[in-house]
Parts: C-alpha cells; structure tokens; sequence
C-alpha cells in the first residue's frame, strides 16, 4: 500500500520536461554575465569592466557600459559541449567570424577564453598573449 502511495505522489514528475543538457552537468551558462576583469593580449584593462552578457539558448547579446561609448552587439551561439576540459562554446561574433572559445563556471564566477586568431581554439584556460580572457560574475535576476 506504502508503495502505491508513493508512486502515486511521485507519478507527476515522471511526465515533466527532460532537463537540458547544460543543466544536468551543472553547466548553466545561459543568464546574464557581468565582465569584472579583462585581459588583452595577456595585458590586463578595464576597456570592458562592467559590460553585461546576456547569454541566451541561440544568442550571446552584450551591452558595454554607458561611459565606454561602445554599441551594443549581438553573437550568434552556435554549440556547446560540456564534455570537455575545459568546455567548449562556438559562436559566430557580430562581423560575421566563427570563434571557438573555452569556459569555466564556479558557482557564480565564468571565465572565458576567446583566441585572438580563428578558428583556432585555446588550449588553457589561461591569460596570454594569443587569446582574450574575461572573468564574469552571474548577475541575479
């Protein structure tokens, strides 16, 4: 009898919506992403301190702060696999180029790595002279 109220109490769940990939391997990089350090070319600058990303399922959408004079941009998402170290994220960026860029999640801390010369991707999460390198923290929403 036990059993059968169980079941019963637990039957709902087995119908709800599969759990998405990038959740189920606690990767949850879709939200939106504050940029609290910026190195360039292994050179450290605030050129992009405080830009939002606003990473979506098909779109990586970036607004710069009001001071930087920057126009916001839109990157097309394209793949994402989480069964590497470090994981892995192509996108297209706003003029057109395929970029193949590596990250980090920690909790609330994303680190990415975007290689300066396409298509070639990043070996080390690492900041150095061939490659972008952005720390962001999760900005709740």
């Amino acid at each position: 009898m036990r059993g059968l109220i169980v079941t019963l109490l637990l039957m709902p769940f087995a119908f709800a919506a599969p759990v998405p990939k990038e959740v189920k391997n606690g990767i949850a990089l879709e939200g939106t992403w504050e940029v609290v350090e910026f190195q360039m070319l292994g050179q450290a600058t605030n050129a992009y301190r405080g830009a939002l990303w606003k990473i979506g399922k098909d779109s990586m959408d970036i607004e710069y702060t009001a001071t930087s004079g920057l126009t916001p941009v839109t990157n097309k998402r394209k793949a994402i696999d989480t069964t590497t170290t470090p994981k892995c994220l192509d996108y297209t960026n706003y003029m057109g180029q395929d970029r193949k860029a590596i990250f980090e999640i920690d909790g609330d801390k994303l680190t990415l790595c975007i290689p300066t010369d396409p298509p070639d991707r990043p070996k080390e999460l690492k900041a150095d002279e061939t490659n972008l390198f952005y720390i962001f923290k999760r900005v709740k929403e």
